[in-house]
C-alpha cells in the first residue's frame, strides 16, 4: 500500500470518527401496550376495517419524561394503518 493510500485511509477513518461523535443517539421514554376495540358506533370505523376485536399496538411518548419534548404523542398501529395524536406544549 502506498503512502498516499495510507493517508487517504487514515483521513477517512478520522472523518468517520468525527461524524460518529457529532451524531450521537438521543434517548426517548416511550411506553408500549396493546388496545383491543370492545365496540364501535357509526359506519366510519367499519369503512377503515376497525371492528369489535381489532387489536392496536399503542406507543405513548409522555411529555417532559427522559429526553422527551414538552409535547405528548400517542400512536395507534393496526394491520391496515395507523393513527397519531399529539398534545402540543402541554395545552
Amino acid at each position: 500500500m502506498s503512502s498516499f493510500s495510507r493517508v487517504l485511509v487514515s483521513v477517512g477513518v478520522a472523518l468517520l470518527g468525527m461524524c460518529g461523535l457529532a451524531a450521537q443517539a438521543e434517548a426517548f421514554a416511550v411506553w408500549q401496550g396493546t388496545a383491543v376495540i370492545g365496540s364501535t358506533t357509526g359506519t366510519g370505523c367499519a369503512e377503515v376495517g376497525i371492528t369489535r376485536g381489532t387489536a392496536f399496538r399503542v406507543f405513548f411518548k409522555p411529555r417532559d419524561v427522559g429526553g422527551n419534548s414538552s409535547s405528548s404523542e400517542m400512536l395507534f398501529e393496526y394491520e391496515r394503518g395507523a393513527f397519531q395524536m399529539r398534545k402540543l406544549n402541554g395545552d
